[in-house]
Formats: C-alpha cells, structure tokens, sequence
C-alpha cells in the first residue's frame, strides 16, 4: 500500500519544529543559570528548625534549682536533686545537659563549703568564752584528755595482780584512780551533752552532709558508680581553723560512740525476759564501770546463761564450791559442749548472797575474778544463779565484736 508524501509532510514538519522550540528552550535556560526541566534534575529541599535550648539553660531554671540546692534543710536539696533526675528520665534532659547540671552543683557545692568555713570558725573562735572562761569544744577537748588518760590508768591497773610485791602502787590507789576516773567521765558527760545542743556543732554535720551530697551529684554527673563520703574529720582539715579542731570532733565522736554502745546494750539486756531482777541488776553494774573506764559493754547471752545456771545448780546439789564440775569438766569444755558460737574467756562463781552489790563487791577485791571482768574486748555475758550461789562466764561474740576504742 502506497502513502502519499504529501499527507506525511505537514506532521513531519511539525515534530520538527517542535524539538527544536525545546531544544532552544533548554539551552536558554542553562545560559540564564537555570537548570533544564527535567524530573531527575529536581531534589526536596529540607528546612531543618533550631534545636531546641536545654531547659538547664532557662536563668530562671537555674536560680530556682540553685536556691534548693544551696537550702539548709535536707528535704529543700533532696527536692531539687530528684526534679533533675526525674526529667532526664523522662528524656527532657539528655546526656549532654549532664555538663550544665554538674556546673550547677558545683556552685552549690562551693557555697556549702563557705558555709563551713564560717561555722568552723565561729567553733574555734573564743570570742564568746563559755564554760568558766574557756568555750565548750575547748572545755571537752580538756577534759577528755584527763579522762583518757585516767581511764587507761584504771584498765591497767584492775588487772594487775595487788597480792604480789609492786615497785609502786596498791589495791587504795586502784580504787582512787577509777573514782577519780569516774568523776572524770561525768564531767566529760555533761561537756559532751552541751556539745550536742550546741546549734554550731550541728551545723557543722548538717553542711558537711550536704557537701557530700553535692559531690556524689557530681559524681553521677561524672558517670562514676562508687561514691564515698567524706568525714567532718577530714572536711574541716581543708580549712586552716579546721586543724586544731579536728581532734576534738573525732573525741566527741568516740565519746558518742561510746554511749550509743552503752544505750544499746542496755536496751538489749532489758529486753532479755528470761533474764532475773538479779542477773540484770550484775550486768548493769559491770556495764556502769566498764562504761567509764572506756571498755566495751556486756550483753546478756541465754546459752551462756544456761551454762552457768546448770554449774550452779551442779554446785548446789552436790555442795561443792568449785571451777570444775562434779563430771570434771571446766567452763571452757561446758560452754563447748553446748555449742556456744562465740570465745569464751574467762569463769568467776560465788556463793553467800543474792545482792548484786554484794557479789561484785566481793569479786571486785578479788586478784583472781576482778581481771576477768575487766579484761577490754569481751562482749558477752552468761549468768546463772541458785539459791545464793553464782556462776559468771564472760566472752565474745566473733561475728558481732564491737569495736570502739577510746581515742588519744
């Protein structure tokens, strides 16, 4: 079949025309700066926003956790420490921001330590004199010294053995030793009480805590797991009046160690209800002497106890007066041979009255029992009593030891 070119040629022509109308318009185009119209020559522009600031970075954010950091009181402080925590939590501060918070706890942390420095001072200052022309923390300080200096005196000296021939001293001069001893330690008692009521001595702890909180802040800041506190002890040697101070803080500490122990044991004894009016009434007269001479103080123990009372009731029945048992056994096999988990030490027994007073009296006289009493370190106590007749082993406990020493 045969097309006729002339019906070809218009179509032709205009096709023509037409890739050259484009053509020229590309070129143009590219000469303007333009580029071509092409689909693949096209890319989506992205308008990325400004990030957003850190809330940390608000001046106003920052005065507001500042005043709660920098408060006196405890639950003011703890407020502003879990506000912060509990947004990066939630994600509203991010790791980064963790710079801004450390920066914030920083000037908190130097504003508590210039509180201490003032109230050191103002401790070691004798502007005000107290307490017949001295101040309070100089009044225990002195005090303290005479006292630890007795009570060494009277530790040694109740254990040594007066029937022997001594280049020095007597059985009297013991006894004026642990009396002045305890005069001592009641004067020591009240400087210690005053102490503690005293608004500058709490001020002292209350802005060493909130130092320590500070830096285990910084420390999480930090990314570090272990944080160990710093005592007053060593905080205040950081400020120049802080060093003479730091030996009558670790004495007030010892001294409050001390009684803390004595409260403790007591508590316990009376809590004892099998124990008797008696072998409560022995125990808190030992635990009163031992207490000043700066010795660790007795707890009742129900094993212990038990052993006694079959020994005395042994003695009782078969009227014999001895360490030994009527099956030849000594305190230290008895107290085996029942299991007890502690190290006992040492047996005293007694046989004539029911009156503590009376009892400790009789062992205090006495070269053999009164060392076993008045040995340092023993914590435990057994006590059986039959008819008038007494059994007393004193030990320790290895897993509960206490372990408080009267300081220099």
């Amino acid at each position: 079949m045969r097309v006729r070119l002339p019906l070809l040629l218009p179509n032709f022509m205009k096709t023509i025309s037409t890739i050259l109308i484009l053509t020229t318009a590309g070129v143009y185009a590219q000469r303007e700066g333009a580029p071509p119209h092409s689909r693949m020559l096209i890319r989506p522009v992205l308008i990325q926003s400004p990030a957003k600031p850190s809330p940390l970075e608000s001046p106003k954010v920052q005065d507001k956790l500042l005043s709660l950091f920098k408060s006196s009181t405890k639950t003011s402080r703890k407020v502003g420490y879990k506000a912060v925590h509990d947004k990066f939590k939630s994600g509203e501060l991010k790791a980064d921001d963790r710079r801004l918070y450390r920066v914030l706890i920083g000037k908190a942390e130097e504003y508590h330590l210039k509180e201490l420095e003032s109230y050191v001072e103002d401790v070691t200052t004798e502007s005000s004199p107290r307490d017949e022309g001295t101040g309070i923390y100089k009044a225990f300080n002195k005090l303290y010294g005479l006292w630890y200096i007795s009570a060494l005196n009277s530790r040694e000296m109740s254990q040594t053995d007066w029937r022997r021939v001594q280049q020095f001293g007597s059985f009297q001069g013991m006894e004026k030793e642990i009396k002045d001893c305890a005069e001592l330690f009641s004067k020591l008692a009240v400087s210690w009480e005053k102490i503690k009521d005293d608004r500058d001595y709490r001020a002292l702890y209350e802005t060493c805590e909130a130092v320590n909180e500070c830096r285990e802040e910084i420390a999480w800041c930090d990314g570090e797991e272990d944080f160990k506190e710093t005592s007053l002890n060593r905080m205040v040697t950081a400020v120049p009046a802080g060093v003479s101070l730091k030996q009558t803080l670790e004495r007030i500490d010892s001294f409050d160690t001390m009684a803390k122990e004595y409260a403790s044991a007591a508590a316990f004894n009376e809590k004892q209800t099998w124990a008797s009016e008696e072998v409560r009434g022995m125990v808190k007269i030992l635990n009163g002497r031992r207490l000043k001479m700066g010795l660790v103080c007795f707890k009742l123990d129900e094993l212990l106890s038990r052993v006694c009372t079959e020994h005395s009731q042994d003695m009782v029945k078969r009227k014999f007066f001895s360490h030994t048992g009527s099956d030849g056994k000594d305190y230290e096999v008895r107290v085996k041979d029942a299991d007890w988990y502690g190290g006992p030490f040492g047996e005293v027994i007694y046989s004539g009255s029911v009156a503590p007073s009376d009892v400790h009296s009789d062992w205090w006289k006495s070269e053999d029992n009164r060392p076993k009493l008045y040995t340092p370190h023993l914590n435990r106590i057994g006590i059986g009593i039959i008819n008038k007749t007494w059994t007393v082993i004193v030990g320790s406990s290895y897993e509960s030891r206490s372990d408080w020493y009267i300081v220099e």
